[in-house]
């Protein structure tokens, strides 16, 4: 619902708005600096030049790039679980060693001295 304006003149109806103007960008110049580049695109099409934005890019349709990746990802897999059993291996080794030895001795010679 809107205030009347005959009572409240200074009232704004519409919530307050934030605009950023920065002094770096000036529209219209980047506007004529595409129409440019546009225009430099069509002279050369038409001279016969070829330029680097009007050639689309190279498709591929090799797989072999696709079939390396896949094997470099399963030999990464193989090496993870490779090393993680070692460590595995290793921890229940050193648990068994812990629960071997006897720290009893150690203890009391630290304690003499």
């Amino acid at each position: 619902m809107r205030v009347p304006r005959l009572f409240f003149k200074n009232v704004r109806t519409e919530p307050r708005r934030f605009e950023f103007r920065s002094p770096h960008y000036d529209p219209k110049k980047r506007e004529i600096e595409e129409r440019k580049e546009r225009l430099d695109q069509e002279i050369a099409r038409e001279r016969g030049e070829v330029t680097d934005e009007a050639t689309p890019p190279r498709v591929s349709f090799d797989r072999s790039r696709r079939v390396r990746a896949k094997q470099s990802s399963r030999t990464r897999v193989i090496r993870f679980v490779l090393i993680l059993a070692a460590l595995c291996y290793l921890l229940y080794q050193g648990i068994l060693w812990v629960e071997t030895t006897d720290f009893g001795k150690v203890i009391d010679s630290a304690k003499n001295v």
